[in-house]
């Protein structure tokens, strides 16, 4: 934790930040989790929830306002299950 509180330092743009997801049971608690992790190193995200086509629109929609996104899904295969997540930073 302290290796975080350090690296963040200086980056917190304000200590705020738009978390974007995907409006799915995991991919909502996925990201619940992830805030309390920034909450951690001082940055308060602000969690917004789409379905899967809007999220991707979003995405690449040019001057849209969000800091983080990220998407998870949990897929089931010949009885295995795979969970996916990606999270995309915004620069």
């Amino acid at each position: 934790m302290r290796r975080a509180k350090a690296l963040a330092r200086g980056r917190l743009r304000g200590g705020k930040a738009v978390l974007y997801t995907v409006d799915t049971p995991f991919g909502i608690s996925t990201a619940q989790i992830v805030r309390r992790n920034l909450a951690r190193i001082g940055l308060r995200a602000d969690i917004k929830a789409f379905p899967f086509p809007v999220l991707f629109a979003k995405l690449f929609a040019p001057g849209e306002p969000f800091d983080i996104a990220g998407f998870c899904c949990g897929l089931q295969r010949s009885g295995a299950e795979l969970d996916l997540a990606a999270v995309c930073l915004k620069q």
